[in-house]
């Protein structure tokens, strides 16, 4: 049985969607926290937060991203995930700062982007440029940065970007975000063949950041046993969904097109339902034949 059979198994509990989830964790802030609980609505889970008042004033955020994305792994454990969310509003005088070492980048689209701008003037009247920070990565596809914690996962803004320093260190964003996903990723990273008999591989990691790898996807696709029949073609339909296939293996492309297609119906977290090609260290558009 191939890898992906296995993911796509039968018989998958019904889960919340990201907003359901968030509503049903705050219910649980109001029924077990003596606190004001609020929900801060983002465009999407990692944007949006649980903002919780104490009576002395202070004011602590959750970040909801990790959580739902351990909901979604494991829905049974429910109880424990919200258990375990509110571990740290016990510490009301722990610092928020934040560490260069925390940033992390992320691959979304366009159409993310557009969406997601919208959504932002439309619920708090903000401009996206002053929520998160974006730039073009390779044809419709964008590159944006997370702060992880391990406990919490949320875009960088552009005022915790400014305070890190990264001009006296002569460090761009970019290179900060790529040098800790490499300590993150190096020999953890792994390939599978999607089908048998099939030269169609997935790139995986920790089923978060699987599709960050597309920073590297010229040394991984070099560093597989079996070489690429041609140039890589490549697909991010999710967040936790690399695909790689050479661009002169017309079976493997059919077989890509059929599993994105597939992804982009039954997964959450989608990115793009397009084909990408590697040439010349540039990434592209893939015209499919």
């Amino acid at each position: 049985m191939s890898f992906f059979k296995k993911l796509f198994g039968n018989g998958r509990k019904s889960i919340m969607d990201w907003k359901a989830f968030t509503e049903y964790l705050a219910s649980k802030f109001v029924e077990q926290l003596d606190e004001e609980i609020t929900i801060v609505w983002g465009a999407d889970i990692e944007s949006t937060k649980i903002k919780i008042i104490a009576s002395d004033g202070f004011e602590k955020y959750t970040y909801l991203a990790n959580f739902y994305a351990e909901y979604v792994k494991n829905p049974d454990n429910l109880d424990e995930i919200v258990r375990y969310s509110m571990e740290p509003l016990t510490n009301k005088g722990k610092s928020n700062s934040i560490s260069s070492a925390q940033i992390l980048p992320v691959v979304k689209d366009l159409k993310w982007l557009e969406d997601s701008s919208s959504q932002l003037k439309e619920t708090m009247q903000a401009d996206i440029s002053e929520v998160l920070i974006t730039e073009p990565l390779a044809a419709d596809l964008v590159l944006t940065y997370v702060i992880d914690d391990e406990n919490n996962m949320r875009y960088l803004s552009p005022q915790e970007a400014a305070g890190l320093g990264l001009e006296e260190q002569q460090l761009s964003l970019r290179e900060l975000a790529t040098s800790n996903f490499f300590q993150c990723a190096a020999f953890r990273a792994n390939a599978y063949l999607v089908e048998d008999d099939i030269q169609l591989y997935q790139f995986v990691l920790d089923g978060i950041y699987d599709s960050s790898l597309l920073l590297f996807i010229g040394e991984m696709s070099n560093s597989l046993n079996n070489p690429l029949k041609g140039n890589p073609v490549i697909a991010v339909p999710s967040r936790n969904r690399l695909l790689v296939c050479g661009s002169e293996d017309q079976v493997a492309i059919e077989a890509m097109k059929k599993w994105v297609q597939k992804i982009s119906e039954e997964e959450t977290y989608l990115i793009s339902p397009k084909l990408y090609l590697l040439e010349n260290g540039n990434i592209r558009l893939f015209q499919v034949q």
